[in-house]
């Protein structure tokens, strides 16, 4: 049996042939002028190369360089005083990581002062003191760790507010949080809990000692003032 096409059904079947052939023939005509242009380009050498990557070095570069600020504390007086330079040297590392400078004369620190409480922190208050100044001396704060900014939230949250609004970044080197994350304050939230958790139960700890040691019989903190400990025999 044999089928005739009429006119008005044959028009789509030659309309998409001629549609796939020109398609062809444009994609074809793409590819050959890339390898012609390809080919026309001058070569490049290893050494030229690697002489026109971009460097690590910002300043090269045209971009400003961040210049950071650094804190350190330690809570009490029991630890090593070189806890201080050793958080000193983390934020050091973090800064030339991340291409900072660091400014040596706004490096501050609390010695013996707990994280629990704002009262006493001299060198973080004068640090964000500095950064509400205008012009600011410096554009960020690097901290070793969340727990060395502080152990309570209700007072750690509004000073990285205080901050945010003055334009200083904070960074904390030990998990490299950054308060330019847009996830910063779900993150610093999570640490700060895990932070407050640990006092709160160190604090348990020690209170549970103490009572022992009264029930014993024996005084529950340390020397008393005016009085000589004596070994009992």
């Amino acid at each position: 049996e044999i089928y005739t096409l009429s006119l008005h059904d044959a028009l789509p079947i030659w309309w998409c042939r001629c549609w796939s052939k020109n398609f062809w023939w444009s994609t074809t005509q793409l590819k050959n002028r890339s390898r012609w242009i390809e080919a026309r380009k001058p070569k490049i050498t290893r050494e030229e190369r690697s002489n026109k990557m971009p460097t690590d070095d910002r300043r090269l570069q045209g971009v400003p360089v961040k210049r950071v600020a650094i804190y350190a504390r330690y809570s009490s007086d029991l630890q090593r005083p070189s806890s201080i330079e050793d958080q000193v040297r983390q934020c050091r590392e973090a800064a030339t990581r991340n291409g900072w400078v660091v400014m040596d004369e706004y490096i501050r620190s609390d010695e013996a002062v707990s994280g629990r409480s704002l009262v006493g922190r001299n060198g973080l208050d004068e640090l964000v003191t500095l950064a509400e100044q205008t012009p600011r001396p410096f554009d960020g704060i690097l901290i070793d760790d969340t727990s060395r900014f502080g152990r309570n939230l209700s007072d750690t949250l509004p000073m990285s507010d205080i901050l945010e609004n003055a334009s200083v970044f904070l960074y904390f080197a030990n998990c490299s949080l950054d308060s330019r994350d847009p996830n910063f304050r779900l993150l610093f939230i999570a640490y700060g809990q895990q932070d407050e958790q640990y006092s709160r139960h160190l604090g348990e700890l020690v209170h549970r000692e103490q009572k022992g040691r009264v029930l014993k019989g024996y005084l529950g903190s340390g020397r008393v003032y005016g009085y000589t400990n004596v070994p009992i025999e």
